[in-house]
């Protein structure tokens, strides 16, 4: 299923500008059929260079995630022999709350009824949260337009993957490209349900600006930047905070978070075992909890900044 067109205003903007103008909306993403079954991969083309800055292009493909809300019959795989890819419809939902986020819908496709009526997609999911927020503003001003197919699966299945082509007018793609760099958004070359052949077919104009490796981006993670851990006194390092309080409260034993340090639990704070439950609470606070796990959330929630180090909360020496 191919992007439907544009609005009818005919220039494009900055992609990074105030997500309230309504200025910058762009015109004519083609209409076309769904794409054919796949070919080999073909030679990327190469886009004119007298291209109009508003002809529609087809920048990548992207893989991102579907959560299913309502399972319906139309996810439902019917072989296990393949994966089977479905077309679907997304739209953008602007947030109602000032500083909300926005979310993206996914329906089934428009259909009719034998004495030709028509009928409005079935909506059953949304866009993975993460994605929705970086691509619902360009969805919703028409910057961008997504040719969506979702991977089918078995019954109660709440996570499904969903693959999109993502179409932008030329004079926009270095913007585009940039934005969706900068937030993790990596656009690969058309790889199945879609394929090149197919594009070049429907004589659709092409150019992936990230310029994506053989295997695409995923066969070639970017190094990730690591920050490490320990705690004082200790030889041991470790990747995330958890495991660095992890191993404060495996060796401080019967120790509980109280105000700034670690100290022993005393009778006369109010805090032991009643009816064969153990009760802890912040000293300073007057929640009581049930748990250990509780008490340190409340506590991180109310330091934000603090990591249990040593027998104390400071921050973490990452050397």
């Amino acid at each position: 299923m191919a992007p439907a067109p544009l609005s009818d205003q005919h220039n494009y903007i900055d992609l990074t500008g105030d997500e309230d103008e309504d200025d910058g909306r762009v015109t004519d993403i083609t209409h076309s059929p769904s794409p054919s079954p796949p070919y080999a991969m073909q030679a990327v083309p190469q886009l004119i260079a007298n291209l109009s800055p508003k002809t529609p292009v087809c920048v990548g493909q992207l893989r991102v995630t579907a959560h299913v809300l309502s399972p319906i019959p139309y996810l439902l795989q019917t072989t296990t022999t393949h994966d089977e890819w479905a077309p679907v419809r997304v739209h953008a939902h602007k947030p109602k709350k000032p500083g909300g986020a926005y979310i993206i819908s996914i329906k089934t496709p428009q259909s009719r009824t034998p004495h030709g009526e028509k009928l409005p997609g079935e909506g059953f999911g949304v866009v993975e949260p993460k994605v929705a927020t970086d691509l619902g503003p360009l969805l919703g001003k028409d910057l961008i337009q997504l040719d969506v197919k979702i991977r089918k699966g078995p019954p109660n299945l709440r996570r499904l993957p969903l693959e999109m082509l993502v179409y932008t007018p030329k004079g926009n793609i270095v913007v585009l490209s940039n934005y969706l760099h900068q937030r993790g958004l990596l656009l690969d070359h058309p790889t199945p349900p879609y394929d090149m052949q197919n594009l070049l077919d429907k004589n659709d104009h092409y150019h992936n600006p990230h310029k994506p490796p053989p295997g695409g981006h995923g066969a070639n993670p970017p190094t990730p930047i690591m920050k490490f851990y320990r705690v004082l006194g200790t030889p041991r390092v470790f990747v995330d905070r958890e495991a660095a309080e992890r191993e404060l409260l495996s060796a401080a034993g019967s120790t509980l978070l109280v105000g700034n340090s670690l100290k022993e639990v005393e009778d006369d704070d109010k805090v032991g075992l009643v009816g064969g439950t153990m009760f802890y609470r912040v000293f300073g606070s007057p929640r009581v909890h049930t748990s250990r796990e509780a008490v340190i959330t409340e506590f991180k929630a109310s330091t934000k900044t603090g990591l249990l180090v040593g027998r104390s909360l400071a921050v973490v020496d990452e050397n």
